[in-house]
């Protein structure tokens, strides 16, 4: 629970979440029993841990920055908690001040670097590129929101106003730089469609080109285009393999942004040659996948849920 975050926020704006959960309906329905193992399960700790690493101090205005700068500032850091999820954590689980936004791995999944850096950040963003990637889900040749990313665009960014995500696309761009984490490629780099895994290619001509295209540019909608996408050039391939098995179908989107799960109907030999012949089509480290990998994402997305 991101209280580190929250506690940026005024009185009144936590007095106001209040008041909307008590307004829902309720609903009954018995917690599951405490899991964790001793001496974590022990919550009287967390006093010596916040005594060290939690800062209570509500959001300041910077009087040195804009309005629009400081409201972004204030949803990143504060109720938008974005650097829980983006920003490496240090031995005790406390966020790294120095590598705010870096960006880091959460429940099997890459969360990219969101600073301010052009190849490995998000500076080479237009700020309206940003804004539609966060009331979207994508901006093409930039970035898809997918695993947790995709949940946090359709269940809470894709609400705000477009003040507000203009204001976060503002002050994300003005943060510290971090060179760091999964390098954006260019824009185009799909080299011929000859290659010699054979079954990677089969399996895109297959199931991917009529949608993503062999230049990776996409078909029906720009949403579907892979060229510039980190996705393709992580070498682990770790967003890659877990948007295969799992697909990404928000319910907000139209049917022709959707892509379905290959779980069920694929091997995991086609789904590490797939994974493969993409990294080494699209991106530039010339990676691959192995079947080993497919089944460790596999068993990581069946103990998550």
């Amino acid at each position: 629970f991101p209280y580190t975050s929250y506690t940026k926020m005024s009185r009144d704006e936590i007095l106001a979440i209040k008041a909307y959960l008590f307004s829902l309906e309720p609903v009954s329905q018995r917690p599951p029993e405490n899991d964790i193992s001793f001496p974590f399960n022990q919550r009287w700790g967390m006093m010596f841990w916040n005594f060290v690493f939690l800062d209570e101090e509500r959001y300041t205005h910077n009087p040195d920055k804009s309005d629009t700068w400081n409201r972004g500032a204030y949803l990143v850091e504060g109720p938008g908690h974005c650097g829980e999820c983006h920003t490496p954590r240090n031995l005790f689980q406390a966020t790294k001040d120095s590598k705010a936004l870096a960006g880091t791995n959460i429940q099997g999944w890459k969360a990219y670097n969101i600073s301010s850096d052009p190849k490995q950040g998000i500076g080479a963003w237009s700020e309206d590129d940003l804004v539609n990637y966060f009331s979207q889900g994508a901006a093409p040749g930039y970035g898809v929101a997918s695993g947790p990313m995709a949940d946090v665009v359709e269940h809470s960014l894709s609400q705000m106003t477009q003040e507000d995500l203009n204001a976060i696309a503002v002050y994300l761009k003005d943060t510290q730089p971090q060179t760091e984490g999964v390098s954006k490629p260019p824009i185009f780099i799909a080299k011929a469609a000859e290659s010699s895994d054979s079954l990677g290619k089969k399996v895109f001509a297959d199931a991917c080109s009529s949608c993503h295209l062999w230049t990776g540019q996409g078909r029906q909608t720009p949403v579907t285009t892979l060229s510039g996408l980190k996705t393709v050039n992580d070498p682990e391939g770790t967003n890659l393999i877990n948007i295969l098995l799992t697909g990404n179908s928000p319910i907000h989107l139209s049917v022709d942004h959707r892509m379905p799960s290959f779980k069920e109907g694929y091997s995991d030999e086609e789904l590490a040659a797939v994974s493969s012949f993409v990294l080494k089509h699209f991106g530039t480290t010339d990676a691959s996948i192995n079947q080993q990998q497919i089944k460790a994402a596999k068993e990581a997305q069946s103990k998550a849920h």
